[in-house]
C-alpha cells in the first residue's frame, strides 16, 4: 500500500497517521493510475463467482478527491459494473474546486465528513447526484 495521503490528519481516521498530508491535488507525487484501479477491480469481479458486490465506493488510502484522475476511475469502473451504484468517501477538504466537483458529479452519492480540524467529527448527509 502506498503512504496514506491526506489534506489532514484526523485523529479518528480508520487509516491512522496521514504520511503526506499535502493541501492540494498538484502536491501528490505518484498519484494511483486509473489504468491500476480498473484492473485490480476487473480481478475482484473475475473472483466473485456469486457476484456479491452490491456497490463500489472509492475510499483511497488517504482522501480520493486527490486523485484528479478520479473522474476517469469512475467512469470506467461504472462501464464494468453498469447496474451497481459508485460513492466516493470523502473529507470534503477539496470540494471548492471545479474539477473536483466535475469528479464528484461522475457517482451516484458522495459521503463526506467534516469536522477534523477541532477533531470531532460531524458527519453530513450524504449528496446524492443523479
Amino acid at each position: 500500500m502506498p503512504p496514506k495521503t491526506c489534506t489532514f490528519d484526523c485523529v479518528y481516521c480508520q487509516l491512522g497517521k496521514t504520511v503526506n498530508k499535502v493541501s492540494k491535488p498538484e502536491d501528490v507525487r505518484i498519484p494511483v493510475a486509473a489504468k491500476k484501479v480498473v484492473a485490480d477491480l476487473r480481478r475482484a469481479l473475475k473472483n466473485d463467482p456469486s457476484k456479491s458486490i452490491d456497490y463500489v465506493t472509492f475510499s483511497g488510502f488517504g482522501e480520493p478527491t486527490l486523485n484528479l484522475q478520479l473522474g476517469d476511475m469512475v467512469d470506467q469502473v461504472k462501464s464494468l459494473v453498469s447496474s451497481k451504484p459508485v460513492a466516493v468517501l470523502t473529507n470534503a477538504s477539496l470540494v471548492h474546486r471545479k474539477d473536483v466537483r466535475a469528479n464528484l458529479a461522475q457517482c451516484l452519492a458522495v459521503d463526506y465528513k467534516r469536522g477534523c480540524k477541532s477533531n470531532s467529527p460531524h458527519h453530513v448527509p450524504v449528496w446524492f447526484f443523479l
